[in-house]
């Protein structure tokens, strides 16, 4: 409509169904991607079930537009013990098993409750959100974020059935309180309604914690959530290892770290500590004049060398 070249990820059924709109698409110069219509249940399918059912996806999308897909979205999880081994499976069959088409990595949307709380313990939310971040951001894909999640924005579930907006909530009520809670207003200011509006009343209500979670305050406050997403976005639009490189997996033995070498000139090692602890890193990596790019922890921002804890 714009005249901006998009991608648009596609479920295989969808594309069965209305062939000739994914046609269209191809026709006005857009890509189709795969979207795993039941991406939330991927990653408790047997491996092998799943690259089948991507690849299925995949051979649907072609025979039925005409061209092979070009990226795939990846599915979603939550914090667990398997969480590092489900995500470094993922990575790693994105380069090598599943068409080696970059994938869509995707933490929040607006059918799921934001990641800082699916993911989060209560202690460590926002260091958790800043490895989403990372994860998000440095890896070999295309990047979709949700709007508030680079500021820590949270589900705000209703609590009564009478304020509940989303059919599925009505209906389903309690059992299912339905997505409102992640749709809430942008979070701008600290000022009446968030900045959002001037409406007193909004169809759905801003969220209690308005006043300290919203992109004027972050903006204000260096160490702040969106000024790492500021950072992170600013690395991978101007550094070429993050930009086009391919990654290579380290020290994937690790029970508690997820590192990899994004392959370049000048290559780029990324590592993120899962757990509350520091931990030791074996990088395997050796070089001189190292520098440190970005480091949530801000002990770590000089740091010259890549192994050791």
């Amino acid at each position: 409509r714009h005249g901006v070249k998009a991608t648009f990820y596609v479920p295989a059924v969808a594309a069965l169904i209305h062939p000739d709109e994914q046609r269209r698409i191809i026709a006005e110069g857009h890509e189709i991607g795969i979207h795993g219509w039941i991406h939330e249940l991927n990653s408790v399918l047997p491996y092998e079930a799943e690259r089948d059912l991507m690849l299925r996806s995949a051979d649907t999308l072609e025979k039925t537009c005409g061209v092979r897909p070009v990226g795939m979205r990846t599915p979603s999880w939550d914090f667990s013990p398997d969480t590092l081994r489900i995500e470094r499976r993922h990575l790693q069959a994105a380069q090598t098993d599943l068409l080696g088409l970059p994938p869509l990595m995707v933490f929040d949307n607006h059918d799921n409750p934001r990641s800082i709380d699916r993911f989060g313990d209560g202690r460590n939310d926002i260091a958790r959100a800043r490895i989403i971040a990372a994860m998000l951001l440095t890896n070999r894909g295309a990047a979709l974020t949700y709007y508030g999640a680079p500021i820590g924005m949270t589900t705000s579930t209703p609590t009564r059935k009478e304020d509940v907006r989303d059919p599925i909530g009505i209906t389903g009520w309690p059992k299912e309180k339905g997505r409102d809670g992640e749709r809430t207003p942008m979070q701008w200011t600290a000022g009446p309604q968030a900045g959002f509006s001037t409406n007193p009343k909004t169809w759905l209500p801003v969220a209690a914690n308005y006043r300290t979670v919203n992109v004027a305050s972050e903006m204000a406050d260096p160490s702040s959530l969106l000024q790492w997403y500021r950072t992170l976005i600013a690395l991978r639009r101007d550094n070429p290892a993050l930009r086009d490189g391919a990654m290579t997996f380290v020290d994937t033995k690790n029970p508690d770290v997820l590192a990899y070498v994004r392959e370049g000139k000048e290559p780029v090692l990324v590592a993120m500590n899962f757990s509350g602890e520091p931990r030791p890193l074996k990088s395997g990596v050796e070089g001189h004049g190292l520098r440190t790019l970005a480091a949530s922890d801000a002990s770590l921002s000089r740091s010259d060398k890549l192994d050791g804890t």
